[in-house]
């Protein structure tokens, strides 16, 4: 907070992050998801107040009173200017009945990427496969549990799910079922790493709206230096045929991509994902981990920020073009951004999202199943809710340094499990994704003022036909 004369001493500026574009600057409130241009003196300002000291009683001898006067109503005209008080703490958040779970139907995989998480696949576990009466327990359990929801989710995973199709082909037959009979809808997803994509199953996959993602870590090159058969031998090749004929039968091809310390120069990756590949959604991961366990260091670190400005360029030129780019992040961040929309949690691990192996042992998500501390119980009895009540809690206005980050709210304080992983706790989140988060909302609100508002359209194109408002305006 600015040190304040007695003449301004009840007056304080709302929280907001500053950056100038092409010789234009701008100021983005943090707590509205707001966006506006502003001009010179109030700029310098800011960023006078950005270092403390006594920017209010500097404001008349330095600006001159008639330009003082001006900055305090423009930025009593953006809001960024309020009375001081105390903040009413955040309203209690409501805890969400259960409507996704993820579905680990093989504790196996045919692949020996060196990163994973899953441990290759059996995440510490005998190696098994979920068998059909645990695949309906599982079910039955979602459903009841959804039963407020007039849609409940069922994402397959492993190791690599696809090595138990007939799990897969019975959790359909049977969530279609149980849905028919309680007039509510089962969607399903698989994450595949795409070995095992023959035509038989995606025909199978698409007849029953099976949304499909598959991990491809980018060009041959890079691809093949981690995703490897036992063998050794890298499975490119064969991956992205599959994937290709995927995009061939159904006109979908959704990707994602792990960017690994071992190999941070990924831009390059991007675009042979969506030019050479196809892909019609392409994500983009960073592994923050090494294959040997070392962390992400600041080289590297430095080298995944270059390559988001890279893609953005690249991106804005596209866009320019004529074409939309399906780079996810870029979009999904745009469009939070553009919509306001605000997020209090990374994700819906623990609360609305759960995971159950091939046991039926429940975890908050899949990332921390085989991880007895935080199994939850089983689907054949009850769960432990105490658990489920860390991750309610779990929101950015109850934990440091998310209450004073400028980014909270289009981050939400980011994945639970990544957070424990280098911190040993879900509410202290890694400083490293801390970083890569504010470096990408900075990439985006840059590009979201170089947009047009037609170009804006076309990306963020949906069913409500809404004309995106000027930068500034307050919708």
């Amino acid at each position: 907070m600015l040190e304040q004369s007695p003449t301004h001493h009840s007056l304080r500026l709302r929280q907001h992050h500053r950056f100038d574009v092409d010789g234009r600057s701008y100021v983005y409130d943090v707590g509205e998801l707001l966006l506006y241009e502003i001009d010179a003196p109030t700029a310098t300002f800011l960023d006078g107040a950005a270092e403390g000291g006594t920017a209010w009683d500097r404001l008349g001898t330095e600006h001159g009173t008639e330009a003082a006067m001006e900055i305090l109503e423009d930025l009593r005209m953006l809001n960024l200017l309020e009375v001081e008080r105390t903040e009413a703490p955040a309203s209690a958040p409501r805890k969400p009945s259960i409507g996704t779970i993820a579905l680990h139907v093989a504790h196996d995989c045919n692949l020996r990427c060196p990163y994973c998480f899953a441990k290759q696949g059996d995440y510490g576990m005998p190696k098994t496969m979920m068998k059909p009466d645990m695949v309906e327990k599982a079910l039955d359990w979602l459903i009841d549990r959804g039963s407020d929801r007039g849609a409940v989710r069922v994402k397959f995973f492993g190791g690599e799910p696809l090595m138990n199709m007939p799990a897969i082909r019975h959790a359909v037959a049977y969530g279609d079922q149980r849905s028919a009979e309680k007039g509510k809808r089962v969607r399903y997803h698989v994450t595949t790493n795409g070995t095992l994509l023959k035509d038989e199953t995606i025909q199978f996959l698409h007849a029953h709206q099976v949304d499909v993602q598959v991990s491809i870590d980018g060009t041959p090159e890079a691809h093949d230096k981690v995703r490897i058969f036992p063998s050794g031998r890298g499975s490119h090749d064969i991956v992205t045929r599959r994937a290709e004929r995927l995009g061939q039968l159904t006109g979908q091809c959704a990707t994602r991509t792990t960017i690994t310390p071992e190999e941070p120069r990924f831009s390059d990756s991007v675009w042979h994902m969506i030019d050479a590949l196809g892909s019609s959604n392409a994500a983009f991961e960073p592994a923050t981990s090494s294959s040997e366990g070392q962390h992400l260091d600041s080289e590297r670190l430095a080298i995944i920020k270059r390559e988001w400005e890279r893609v953005a360029e690249e991106f804005l030129r596209r866009v320019r073009g004529g074409e939309v780019p399906p780079v996810a992040n870029l979009i999904k961040l745009l469009g939070k951004i553009h919509r306001r929309q605000k997020t209090v949690y990374g994700c819906g691990a623990g609360l609305a999202y759960l995971a159950v192996d091939p046991r039926g042992d429940v975890y908050p998500c899949h990332r921390f199943v085989g991880n007895a501390e935080w199994k939850m119980g089983n689907v054949a009895g009850e769960i432990n809710e105490a658990t489920r009540e860390k991750f309610l809690q779990n929101t950015v206005h109850n934990r440091e340094p998310c209450r004073s980050c400028w980014v909270r709210y289009t981050c939400g304080g980011h994945c639970a499990h990544e957070a424990l992983e280098a911190t040993g706790d879900i509410a202290r989140p890694d400083p490293v994704r801390c970083e890569l988060q504010k470096h990408l909302t900075e990439v985006c609100l840059r590009l979201y003022v170089r947009l047009t508002r037609d170009e804006l359209e076309r990306i963020l194109a949906g069913p409500s036909g809404r004309r995106p408002p000027a930068i500034g305006a307050q919708e």
